[in-house]
């Protein structure tokens, strides 16, 4: 690419009181620091500086006359910088030094209320007869364009310096002609298109075969950048900020209290789906499609009803003005059938200690979307799960089985537990008769002659049988009974005992045996009350 230079040349005649006296000539020019973007196209990317934004003011001086013997010195020169345009902010500001032993100083101030780029030459021009040295200054200040301008010139500048010889001088230079101007724009670019905005605050989209154009603010636009994927923040001027949406938007409301839901809701009710947000441009079509369905179109006053239970994706797209294609905005919403009652069976639910019990719950409607429920114990010193809807009895006593639904519907049901201890003491042990007569030999089941009371007492083995005189009356046990034998004619006490309750208490009973001859089975001379067994 060839080299442009935009020069803009600024003259000025310093004269003094004669002709002999010297004076300097000065001139001010554009040029380009990169020859792709000179002054007026310079293009500003996203919210960088770089050499596509930034031009050089160059300066060139040079004295004349002077046929006496003197110097030159205090050299200062006032531009006035424009609204947008400021000192780039590099190292390396000054450049292109000609006859200058080290370099100017620069910086921005304020001259009668208005920013001024003031430059310092820190060299001195000798001068005899009309023998300059140096003989030429030059030297160029880098400056850059911070937000969009069209048409900008610079202002002229003022130039002072001192002559060892009249004293301190003031001079204008020359402003530059009016086709020399400064211009740029904003850019953000796409491998396909591209976004640019001007000096009035319009924004445009351009691409091979397509373009749009929106303004946002009436102010000049300063960066331009991708907060995501359908969103660019543009600055501007003054700082304030917009942002240019490349996809639409939507809210979707509960029907029955106008609640705006986000994306993933769940509801009980129909849902409302309305545009709430547009794309720029002119000739902008909305579409949109429920899951997989056909895409159709709809406008900005349009409101679409979702009403299937379950979840349903909702997708809305753009084409025209500033839409981007590939930029659907979707969001899901789950409608459901919410319960609307709960049954616990058996209810109350009974259970004896150090075994379990099931129970069901049945759901209404049957059809419901969520039928996850959570399930809890209030007391689990006395009952707790063992596994889904099965409870162990722990400690006699009762608590509660507390249901409650997941869906939204709040929906709570409490069951009465009762656990049972099935134990039942035993509290009294006794004989059927006060005497029992045996025959010699005879072998007899001690538990046949023994009531337990109450009968069906938990505990009612016996642990021990005694008999007083082992040579009457003999006990024995065989395979976890008790038997009682006649050995030897006569009589003979015999105590049992029950095993121990858990209340302490251990029951016991007595009863005398008499033991007879089998001849005298007939006979009953024993005491009321006594008999064979």
């Amino acid at each position: 690419m060839k080299k442009v230079l935009v020069a803009l040349l600024l003259i000025v005649f310093i004269t003094a009181c004669d002709s002999d006296e010297p004076s300097l000539k000065g001139n001010v020019s554009l040029q380009a620091v990169n020859p792709q973007f000179p002054p007026e196209n310079l293009i500003k990317f996203r919210d960088e500086n770089s050499e596509s934004n930034r031009f050089k003011l160059l300066f060139s001086l040079e004295p004349i006359e002077g046929n006496k013997k003197g110097k030159l010195s205090d050299i200062k020169i006032f531009q006035p910088l424009p609204d947008g345009i400021k000192l780039a902010d590099i190292e390396d500001s000054i450049r292109d030094l000609e006859g200058l032993e080290t370099k100017p100083s620069v910086s921005e101030k304020i001259v009668n209320g208005k920013r001024t780029l003031e430059i310092v030459l820190n060299n001195t021009i000798a001068y005899d007869k009309k023998k300059f040295t140096p003989d030429k200054i030059g030297f160029s200040v880098v400056l850059q364009a911070d937000w969009a301008l069209q048409n900008v010139s610079m202002p002229k500048a003022e130039m002072e310096f001192t002559d060892s010889r009249n004293g301190k001088l003031k001079s204008s230079l020359s402003p530059p002609p009016r086709s020399q101007i400064i211009n740029m724009k904003v850019r953000l670019t796409f491998p396909d298109y591209y976004y640019e905005g001007d000096s009035s605050g319009m924004i445009s989209y351009n691409s091979t075969n397509y373009g749009a154009q929106t303004k946002l603010l009436n102010q000049p636009v300063k960066s331009m950048v991708k907060e995501n994927d359908y969103t660019i923040k543009i600055t501007y001027a003054n700082d304030e900020t917009a942002n240019l949406y490349l996809q639409p938007d939507f809210t979707m409301k509960n029907s029955k209290t106008n609640q705006i839901l986000s994306s993933g809701s769940v509801t009980d009710s129909d849902v409302i789906v309305n545009l709430s947000r547009l794309v720029p441009g002119e000739n902008v079509k909305y579409f949109y499609r429920l899951n997989n369905e056909d895409w159709k179109q709809f406008s900005q006053g349009d409101s679409i009803s979702v009403t299937k239970y379950g979840t349903t994706v909702i997708s809305v797209k753009s084409e025209g003005g500033f839409s981007l294609p590939e930029n659907i905005m979707t969001k899901t919403i789950t409608i459901e059938k919410r319960i609307e009652s709960i049954t616990v069976q058996p209810n109350p639910i009974e259970i004896e200690t150090g075994k379990t019990a099931a129970f069901t719950v049945n759901i209404h409607p049957s059809d419901a979307t969520n039928q996850d429920l959570d399930f809890e114990i209030g007391d689990e010193t006395i009952a707790e799960f063992t596994e889904a809807n099965r409870i162990l009895g722990k400690t006699e006593g009762e608590t509660e089985l507390v249901v409650r639904t997941k869906d939204g519907s709040n929906i709570v049901v409490t069951v009465q537990i009762k656990v049972k201890d099935p134990y039942i003491p035993l509290e009294e042990l006794k004989f059927k008769k006060t005497v029992f007569k045996i025959g010699l030999g005879e072998k007899i089941p001690l538990t046949d002659l023994l009531i337990f009371n109450p009968d069906n007492a938990t505990q009612k083995n016996i642990v021990d049988v005694v008999t007083e005189m082992k040579n009457k009356v003999q006990v024995i046990e065989e395979n976890g009974k008790w038997y009682v034998i006649g050995k030897e004619i006569g009589y003979s006490t015999v105590t049992a005992t029950a095993e121990k309750q858990r209340n302490g208490n251990q029951p016991q009973a007595s009863v005398l045996f008499e033991v007879i001859t089998n001849s005298n089975d007939d006979e009953d001379d024993g005491p009321p009350g006594a008999g064979r067994w």
